[in-house]
């Protein structure tokens, strides 16, 4: 029931307020197209079909990240690269994290309304609750409760405090996007 569910905001999108009756197909394309019917039964006027401008991705699953974080799981190839790839064309900012820069990274992500962090090609971290923080000796700096997604095989979820899931600072490349 909850992957069929997951489709339930894209059909939404296709219902509008007004009081016009409309029906969705598929062309082959890859396109919709909405025929669009009188409100007032009993009218006799022909339909007329609307092509959007923009095509339709043939999976969505992929935007839906932003919005249900567990459905990074479902993204094809390494989640994580594939995820990175979309944080790269939505992100406001975009910080290389280091020891240093940890602390202006945790205080410019008040502004922002979503904080990943994309360690390597195998972990992938969302900032959760920035008042909710425990100090690391290792970062030098109070770390943030977060979510995050580290590729052993299968994604494994875990939510602790930040620095326990991108781990110390090290050799490895750690990438700061923030999402308004």
């Amino acid at each position: 029931m909850k992957k069929s569910l997951r489709y339930l905001p894209i059909l939404m999108l296709g219902m509008v307020a007004c009081q016009e009756e409309k029906a969705t197909t598929s062309t082959p394309e890859n396109t919709n197209t909405v025929a669009v019917a009188p409100a007032i039964q009993g009218e006799d006027q022909p339909q007329a079909e609307v092509k959007p401008t923009a095509t339709l991705p043939a999976s969505t699953e992929s935007n839906t990240v932003f919005q249900d974080f567990t459905a990074i799981t479902k993204l094809e190839g390494n989640p994580v690269t594939t995820f990175q790839k979309q944080l790269e064309q939505k992100a406001a900012k975009v910080i290389v994290l280091t020891k240093e820069n940890m602390p202006e990274v945790l205080s410019l992500s008040k502004s922002y309304q979503q904080v990943y962090i994309i360690t390597g090609n195998h972990t992938v971290a969302k900032i959760l609750d920035l008042k909710n923080s425990l100090p690391s000796g290792a970062w030098a700096c109070k770390m943030p409760q977060s979510e995050g997604y580290i590729k052993k095989g299968a994604m494994k979820h875990t939510t602790d405090y930040l620095n326990n899931i991108i781990g110390v600072p090290d050799q490895q490349k750690r990438t700061v996007y923030f999402i308004n």
